[in-house]
């Protein structure tokens, strides 16, 4: 999509932390999978640490309309204003895009969180079990395509074909035909 006719609007005042904004950039280096599993997993947990209690504060900053979204604009806006100004649009359009899962120009806060929560604290040996158990539904310790594909739809997800195929490329490291607890973490 060429989005060339944005402009920032600089008259926004939200200053949003360094540290947040390399997280919504390396955000698209997650599989696939991660990122479902880790929306999931946030949207039942928020509100529960200081991370995320700050993480709340740097949304809400930047969502001055108080919409609940994070709009493209917004966010330009304040990564412009940030010590990592030097961010143009593609860089940002291609932070959205990696976000928005979907896909109508907006990041809603479990978006947000997702991107930006540090998972090395927030995922837990209990949480990556618990996360397995969720999608490994037949409890057959693997998971399948099927495994998946149903998971996902318990949380109003469709995932094509060629996504679990991806999904699968990346996980299934042995080529199993399924993904372990192993391959899983």
């Amino acid at each position: 999509m060429n989005r060339e006719y944005y402009k920032c609007d600089h008259t926004h005042t939200a200053f949003l932390d360094s540290s947040l904004i390399a997280k919504l950039e390396n955000y698209k280096g997650r599989s696939a999978l991660k990122r479902e599993l880790l929306y999931i997993l946030v949207r039942q947990l928020e509100g529960i640490s200081e991370q995320e209690t700050f993480i709340r504060h740097e949304f809400q900053a930047i969502d001055k309309n108080k919409s609940g979204f994070i709009e493209r604009d917004q966010l330009c806006n304040a990564i412009r204003e940030s010590k990592d100004n030097d961010y143009d649009n593609a860089k940002i359009d291609s932070i959205v895009d990696n976000l928005d899962r979907a896909k109508n120009q907006k990041i809603n806060y479990s978006e947000f969180l997702s991107a930006t929560i540090d998972l090395n604290s927030f995922l837990t040996e209990d949480r990556i079990q618990a996360l397995f158990s969720a999608i490994d539904v037949d409890q057959t310790d693997q998971i399948t395509k099927q495994n998946i594909s149903d998971a996902f739809a318990k949380f109003g997800r469709e995932v094509s074909e060629e996504e679990l195929n991806e999904i699968m490329g990346e996980h299934d490291i042995n080529e199993t035909g399924y993904i372990d607890k192993v391959e899983f973490k």
